[in-house]
């Protein structure tokens, strides 16, 4: 079972919140190692990249 590190957060409703988050290596196809570190939702019907991710992925935008 993966244990995961909480980061500590300033919350709307109470003061301080604890998120999930795992540290995530995706390699590139010219072989570099790019992290990033995504809040983790194990019910989540779908995940979200932050744009820079995607850039360096060579994700192009689309509209929906």
């Amino acid at each position: 079972m993966p244990i995961f590190t909480y980061r500590k957060e300033s919350g709307r409703i109470t003061k301080v919140i604890y998120r999930p988050m795992a540290k995530v290596y995706v390699q590139s196809l010219n072989g570099d190692w790019i992290p990033f570190v995504p809040y983790i939702d194990s019910g989540a019907d779908i995940t979200l990249l932050p744009f820079s991710l995607g850039i360096k992925l060579v994700f192009e935008p689309t509209k929906i």
